[in-house]
C-alpha cells in the first residue's frame, strides 16, 4: 500500500479537523474538570475510547468505490465523585441552634488554630453578651 496515497486521512485532516477538535474538546471539558475535582480519587484512571467505522459504499456492480467513515461520540470513563465531607460546629446560643462550617482539617497543626478561631469567636459571642451553652455527647 503506498502510504503517500493515505496521507490526506490522517486524524488531524479528516472531517477538516474535527476529530482532533473532538479529542481536545473532551479532553477539556469532561477528563480534566473531573481530575481536578477535590471529591474525585486522584489515582483513578480516566480515559476516552473513539471508534471510527467504515461503511464500504459500493457500485452497482458490487465493486467497493469509497466509503463513508462513522465516528460516534467518544465513550468517556470518568472517575467517580465521592462523599462530600465538611466538619461542622453545632450547639446553641440564646436558646437557638447555631452550626457554623470549620474549614477542612488537612494539615498538621491546623487543628489546633482551627480551635484558637472557634476559642477566638465564642469569646467574642461572650463579651456580646450571648449566652453559650455547650452540647456534649
Amino acid at each position: 500500500m503506498d502510504m503517500e496515497l493515505l496521507e490526506n486521512l490522517s486524524l488531524e485532516r479528516l472531517a477538516e479537523g474535527a476529530i482532533s477538535l473532538l479529542f481536545l474538546e473532551v479532553l477539556s471539558e469532561k477528563i480534566l474538570p473531573n481530575i481536578f475535582d477535590p471529591n474525585t480519587d486522584p489515582k483513578k484512571e480516566r480515559s476516552m475510547t473513539f471508534e471510527v467505522k467504515f461503511r464500504p459504499i459500493t457500485d452497482r456492480y458490487g465493486e467497493v468505490v469509497g466509503a463513508d467513515i462513522l465516528m460516534p461520540d467518544p465513550k468517556v470513563k470518568l472517575a467517580p465523585r465521592g462523599a462530600i465531607s465538611s466538619h461542622v460546629l453545632l450547639g446553641k446560643i440564646g436558646g437557638e441552634y447555631q452550626a457554623k462550617e470549620i474549614k477542612q482539617l488537612t494539615i498538621d497543626g491546623e487543628v489546633d488554630e482551627i480551635k484558637k478561631d472557634v476559642q477566638k469567636e465564642l469569646t467574642e459571642l461572650g463579651k456580646q453578651g450571648v449566652k453559650l451553652e455547650v452540647i456534649r455527647r
